[in-house]
């Protein structure tokens, strides 16, 4: 793996960071402080496009909405709060918990906020009606919920009771695996077939996500007493974690040898990182700086990294115009998308369509500034090759 650079820092002036995100898209970032604060940031450009104030006491967790025009965050005040993007003002405060939130998730569609607490439990929120109490409550857990992932489906938790717990919304059924140690966070891989678990051992080991069987454990960091988080590179090739020495670690997933250690600042630790959802760009927070990682960019904001379209006779490349998208993940969606882009091989986790291919109506558009993002729906329709049979390189003069 090409080691990462780091390209920008953020002085966040929050006290101390307690958390980082990056948006559903990967263009903007949420930094969550010590200062009772959310702030929105552009990371590339290292400015700073909204700060949101609320809170009583410091915010602990916060995510974006599938369409980036909406907040949700929740704090060590009990509260969990959800945030119109562009005016900067609350547009629900829900109140369920009796003591800190520690995690809050979206679901996929955004109609519905997960928060999990000190107090044991998880909360489900209907973020589109006026209603102020919990949907749902889960009281399983012993102990503090330490993180939350959601799937199309299913609900994984993870607590300082040593548990990870995945429920099945399908058919309401809860399985749960006792991993031994105390769990500081949790996250799944891309592929959705294992989970990624933090322990307070200095260890972070990969489960497989039905069968509960470990398949590797990663070590070489510190945890000390920090509640340190891992993520997983958007090829689901390397596990990344923090540690309380400063350092951010890359793990091999099949062979778990250490691949890369990035510096942020020595003997501090890494409390917080957030992996990009497509590319090779990570955030981590220590202390009261975001430091963004990533390949640097060269002439004409052409990525080193060499990404490009994958539709025969384009030769477009990633650029501050011109977006990629990977491949839909549902078969169905991926053979229409396979189908329409005449690609005649098989198409491997890599492969990306570039914007040139989409037309307006198979955008949405964020709440805060033009950010392309597609629909479910969207498959490519314009400039293919089977449009211009007797010319070659169409995209890229287009």
């Amino acid at each position: 793996m090409t080691e990462l650079k780091p390209l920008t820092t953020l002085n966040c002036k929050q006290q101390v960071v307690r958390a980082v995100r990056f948006n559903v898209d990967g263009t903007y970032c949420l930094t969550c402080g010590a200062d009772k604060k959310i702030k929105l940031w552009n990371p590339q450009r290292q400015l700073l496009l909204k700060t949101y104030g609320g809170h009583a006491n410091e915010v602990l967790d916060a995510a974006g909405s599938c369409d980036s025009s909406q907040i949700i965050s929740c704090s060590a005040d009990k509260s969990v709060i959800l945030w119109d993007v562009t005016t900067g003002q609350p547009l629900r405060r829900y109140r369920g918990h009796a003591s800190s939130v520690t995690r809050v998730k979206y679901n996929e569609e955004s109609t519905m906020a997960i928060s999990g607490s000190v107090d044991n439990t998880v909360a489900f929120w209907d973020v589109l009606s006026r209603r102020q109490e919990p949907v749902q409550v889960l009281k399983d857990a012993k102990d503090t919920i330490t993180s939350i992932q959601i799937t199309d489906y299913e609900v994984v938790t993870c607590s300082v009771d040593s548990h990870v717990r995945r429920y099945d919304l399908r058919v309401g059924k809860m399985v749960s695996d006792f991993i031994g140690h105390i769990i500081t966070f949790g996250s799944l891989t891309h592929d959705g077939q294992c989970y990624i678990l933090s322990c307070a051992d200095s260890s972070v080991k990969l489960f497989d996500k039905d069968s509960g069987e470990l398949l590797n454990t990663f070590t070489g960091h510190e945890s000390k007493d920090y509640l340190l988080e891992n993520a997983v590179n958007a090829k689901d090739s390397h596990i990344i974690s923090g540690s309380a020495t400063g350092e951010v670690f890359f793990w091999d997933l099949i062979s778990s040898k250490v691949t890369s250690k990035l510096v942020h600042k020595l003997n501090k630790p890494i409390v917080s990182l957030s992996h990009h959802p497509t590319e090779d760009y990570l955030l981590t927070a220590c202390e009261d700086e975001v430091i963004l990682w990533g390949f640097s960019m060269g002439k004409n904001g052409e990525s080193n990294s060499n990404k490009c379209c994958s539709v025969p006779q384009c030769k477009s490349r990633y650029t501050n115009e011109i977006s990629l998208f990977f491949f839909p993940k549902d078969e169905a969606m991926r053979k229409r998308w396979t189908d329409a882009t005449k690609i005649e091989k098989r198409v491997t986790q890599d492969m990306q369509v570039c914007s040139r291919h989409f037309v307006k109506n198979d955008y949405i558009l964020s709440g805060v500034a033009k950010v392309r993002r597609l629909k479910k729906t969207a498959v490519p329709t314009q400039n293919l090759p089977w449009q211009f049979p007797n010319k070659r390189n169409n995209c890229h003069s287009a």
